[in-house]
């Protein structure tokens, strides 16, 4: 995997060097963009952000209170940022951060170790409905899958291989989770409904948060397309090649955003926005969280650095 990661860094170099020409002029032109950006709708972006990891907390005292532990919603909050600020500098988005979670739990709240790992789990296993429903929609809409009879019968080819696979892997890779949910399924279905509402106003306000964005450019993409962006950005963020998906997220938001006939200049703009606010903002107040909070040093004792 290093390897990999030093091949790509490599590439890179290479691509930058040989096209430097072209990299400054499209440099020149982003910043053309950048600086007539509406910044009421940067604002109302960020504000989103923020609101959806309030909407987290929320998910998450839902399911430790099924759990048996009542916790304030405020004081999930800085565990949240600072396993951000830890995702953003671990490869594969939502991996990094979660030893701190559950240690963070541990030591602050009492809760068993147990309990802090199965609360993650379930928040993850039931976010997979809406965002499995949004994959199906994306892939739905995709111009190849659309207006033939044919076409269709292969999308649902698609859809039941993706089923088949999902299971399998459940089944081979996660018998011992789905066997430790299962021994809590009874404290577990209180938070069931919770659970999935909160998950689904998340993934609104994913949406919600990059129309924002492509407005404030002067852009109007159709809902289908932010929705395909932000499918995109979950795959691309979950593959463990860069800290935070650095330049794999970015560059294949960019590439998805030029093939809808959007200018070079501001797609770059665009992706710039979005990993500002999710990437150095919510970084900035994560590291505030760890560092006012003690979860750096709680990090630096899971031993997982």
């Amino acid at each position: 995997m290093k390897f990999l990661r030093l091949l790509i860094l490599i590439a890179a170099v290479l691509l930058i060097s040989a096209y430097w020409k072209e990299v400054i002029l499209l440099t020149r032109d982003t910043i053309k963009y950048v600086q007539r950006v509406k910044l009421r709708y940067v604002l109302l972006a960020f504000i989103l952000y923020i609101f959806s990891v309030f909407l987290f907390a929320i998910r998450w005292g839902s399911v430790l209170t099924a759990l048996g532990y009542r916790i304030k919603v405020w004081a999930l909050v800085p565990i949240l940022f600072g396993a951000i600020s830890i995702n953003n500098f671990t490869p594969a988005n939502r991996m990094g951060g979660e030893p701190l979670r559950i240690f963070w739990l541990r030591e602050q709240f009492d809760v068993r170790f147990s309990h802090a790992f199965v609360s993650i789990v379930y928040e993850r296993a039931v976010e997979a409905v809406p965002v499995v429903a949004l994959f199906l929609y994306a892939l739905s809409q995709l111009p190849v899958f659309q207006d033939d009879i044919l076409k269709v019968a292969v999308y649902l080819a698609i859809v039941l291989l993706l089923a088949f696979c999902s299971y399998l892997f459940i089944k081979i890779k996660l018998s011992s989770v789905v066997k430790t949910l299962i021994g809590y399924s009874k404290q577990l279905n209180q938070a069931f409904l919770p659970t999935l509402t909160l998950s689904s106003l998340v993934w609104v306000q994913d949406i919600l948060r990059l129309k924002l964005i492509t407005l404030a450019f002067g852009l109007h993409l159709r809902v289908n397309i932010i929705v395909l962006l932000s499918i995109l950005y979950l795959l691309l963020g979950s593959v463990p090649l860069t800290p935070g998906g650095l330049g794999v997220v970015d560059g294949g938001l960019v590439s998805a955003l030029t093939l809808f006939n959007i200018p070079a200049g501001i797609a770059i703009g665009v992706v710039a926005v979005e990993r500002f606010i999710s990437y150095v903002m919510s970084g900035a107040i994560g590291v505030a969280c760890l560092l006012y909070f003690g979860g750096l040093r709680i990090w630096r004792s899971t031993g997982s650095q």
